[in-house]
């Protein structure tokens, strides 16, 4: 499987709220449901430096993020070890604070829906932090966002897309203890319950102290379930040289990708349908 391509739409890009080092805050995807047709000219932009890049050697992920809704709340979830059997809850996660303020811009009514699937819990998990996403967990394994669209026809709204952009995250915070772990842990759970729901494409910037990778990901259409047998989800991820710096702002910075190269490719088996 070689020279694969997985194209996105680009958004505009509007700058406001910069977090440099390795974590990055909530993503600014604008939503209908809002009640803001402000929100909608936000955007957001990802800036990568592989460690020769930098002076001290440092691996780092910037997010920027206009998001006036947003919740910027930080909260921190322990490490916890979990006995044989047990069950990870999954959850539809909003990204937002709750419309209107005369409510109350409160973590307690922050839209937090049951999915209705338990997934099997890993032995133990990583302590993190999160907020309308994953940040870094205690491998210093980070998260930085931008939303880059995709084709309409891949968006997969329904019920049976039990993963959003949000609850992936957090699962990659969880279970993964390095930046290539993380990105084989969101895109295998993406594969087998299905990404989408209320979100579309998505660029994240998955860092650990050695180095950095781009993964983006993409709903695998309307018409899929996890009867089908098929991914539920479109992903790929490259690695960024050690030596280079890269920037996403609200738009695919994949093209070719060649598999044989495990260093610095992985990929969904249906990433080829992705033209």
């Amino acid at each position: 499987m070689k020279k694969k391509h997985l194209g996105a739409v680009g958004l505009a890009v509007v700058l406001a709220f910069a977090l440099t080092g390795h974590s990055a805050p909530a993503q600014e995807r604008a939503s209908s449901d809002t009640g803001l047709a402000a929100v909608r000219g936000e955007g957001c932009t990802v800036i990568i430096v592989g460690k020769d890049a930098s002076t001290d050697g440092s691996v780092m992920t910037t997010h920027t993020c206009d998001c006036g809704i947003c919740d910027w709340t930080f909260r921190h979830i322990p490490p916890a070890d979990h006995k044989p059997g047990s069950t990870r809850k999954i959850y539809h996660i909003s990204q937002y604070r709750t419309w209107p303020p005369s409510e109350g811009l409160k973590w307690d009514l922050y839209k937090k829906d049951f999915a209705g699937l338990d997934i099997p819990e890993v032995p133990h998990t990583y302590g993190y932090h999160h907020g309308g996403f994953g940040y870094m967990n205690d491998k210093q394994v980070a998260i930085g966002e931008s939303t880059i669209g995709c084709r309409e026809r891949m968006i997969n709204s329904t019920p049976a897309a039990k993963l959003d952009l949000t609850m992936l995250t957090l699962l990659g915070m969880e279970r993964g203890g390095t930046a290539r772990e993380a990105i084989q842990v969101m895109g295998a759970l993406a594969e087998k319950y299905g990404y989408g729901f209320s979100d579309d494409g998505e660029m994240l910037a998955v860092a650990d102290p050695k180095e950095v990778w781009i993964f983006e990901i993409m709903p695998a259409g309307p018409l899929w379930t996890p009867d089908s047998g098929k991914p539920g989800a479109v992903w790929c991820a490259e690695r960024v040289p050690d030596d280079h710096v890269s920037v996403c702002p609200n738009e695919s910075r994949i093209g070719e990708i060649d598999l044989a190269n495990k260093d610095f490719f992985m990929a969904s088996p249906n990433a080829s349908m992705a033209k």
